[in-house]
């Protein structure tokens, strides 16, 4: 087990919110929950702040650009994945409403 080096990562998360409806996006072709449903999300790259994160995940998995003055962060959160016990990954996580956009 001392061959495994924890990481830390960032992960975004898009509310589209208008009036009182909320956009979904139905996973395909990720490997990760595809068929289930979602919010438009990503992950950071190395060094990428959480705004232009979110804004390149929504253009690539919504199709829609927004700016940075646009985005509200409203969610800050940490979780652990664990192998067997063993700590793998930190993410931290930051979901923002989105009120306004073009697309």
């Amino acid at each position: 087990m001392d061959n495994i080096k924890p990481s830390f990562r960032g992960a975004v998360y898009a509310i589209f919110k208008k009036e009182d409806k909320i956009l979904l996006i139905k996973r395909k072709n990720t490997t990760w929950y595809d068929g289930f449903y979602s919010l438009p999300a990503g992950r950071l790259s190395k060094n990428e702040y959480p705004t232009s994160g979110i804004i390149r995940e929504v253009l690539e998995e919504v199709g829609v650009k927004i700016k940075k003055e646009d985005l509200e962060p409203v969610y800050f959160a940490a979780r652990h994945d664990n192998r067997n016990g063993v700590p793998i990954s930190t993410y931290f996580e930051v979901f923002f409403i989105i009120k306004k956009w073009e697309g």
